[in-house]
């Protein structure tokens, strides 16, 4: 890799060197004699993932949608990218959780506070969304940083 290797390229039956290893481990049986050759196949697919994929941070997941023996996430970015389509193992557990619990992300553009008042419920404030004009109150404990 090191050497200028391309870990995306994919032979004539479009199968890219990760794919080609992950399908290698799914298929070697998890038996002590075998121990070290899956190990080491995990080594060289943990690589070529660090190779091929940067990290970019999730803004949600949008919908789920079953492919194969897996499900895939469309899933919408933080910084303006296009929602795509992707496997549930490169997807983090916690937001598909959220996903699937019905828990919805969403970035406040303003917190008003009232000044002086006198609130039924002290711990609220009122939030200006950022991607609409409604105007909510939310209990802050709710509010992530």
């Amino acid at each position: 890799m090191k050497s200028g290797a391309d870990p995306s390229l994919e032979d004539n039956s479009g199968r890219s060197a990760l794919t080609l290893v992950e399908t290698l481990l799914q298929n070697t049986p998890a038996t002590t004699s075998l121990f070290s050759k899956r190990l080491a196949m995990e080594a060289v697919s943990s690589t070529l993932r660090s190779y091929m994929f940067e990290e970019i941070v999730p803004l949600s997941i949008i919908q789920k949608r079953p492919v194969a023996s897996r499900d895939q996430f469309l899933v919408s970015w933080f910084d303006g990218f296009e929602p795509i389509w992707v496997d549930d193992v490169d997807v983090a557990d916690d937001l598909i959780n959220e996903f699937n619990l019905g828990i919805e992300r969403a970035s406040a553009s303003e917190l008003i506070t009232i000044e002086g008042s006198v609130r039924a419920y002290p711990d609220t404030v009122l939030v200006k969304w950022s991607d609409h004009d409604l105007l909510n109150w939310r209990n802050v404990g709710t509010l992530g940083a």
